[in-house]
């Protein structure tokens, strides 16, 4: 884990946040790490994490596996890479630590926040 996500953590590593408990205080959390249990999903233009038994925007948050940009042949080939690592977990219950971005984010903006610079994912 980089010095930087350190210095922003949110609680202590046993603090596994849901994804409701998120989204319920986002600017408590907004630019810090978090550590999350939830549902990955990994799909075109569906790149999230959810609340266990849901799929509607207001329970889940935008998963950010690539962070850009996407200009070149390089890029794409960067970010098919990157899909294909994080597809094995696709439909399945994930502990995910990254960085909290609260507010608009994903494809199209619908999602209420995004969770980027992943520094772990495991399955429980």
């Amino acid at each position: 884990m980089t010095a930087c996500a350190q210095a922003a953590f949110s609680g202590s590593e046993g603090d596994v946040l849901a994804i409701d408990r998120l989204l319920a205080a986002p600017g408590t959390y907004n630019g810090k790490a978090v550590t999350v249990a939830a549902v990955a999903n990994i799909e075109f233009e569906n790149m999230t994490l959810c609340e266990p038994g849901q799929r509607a925007f207001e329970h889940c948050v935008w998963l950010q596996i690539d962070p850009g940009p996407d200009d070149s042949e390089a890029d794409h080939q960067r970010y098919k890479a990157a899909r294909a690592s994080w597809s094995r977990f696709n439909g399945k219950k994930v502990v995910v630590r990254g960085v909290f971005t609260s507010g608009p984010a994903g494809h199209r903006g619908l999602w209420r926040g995004e969770i980027g610079r992943v520094t772990s994912v495991s399955e429980p």
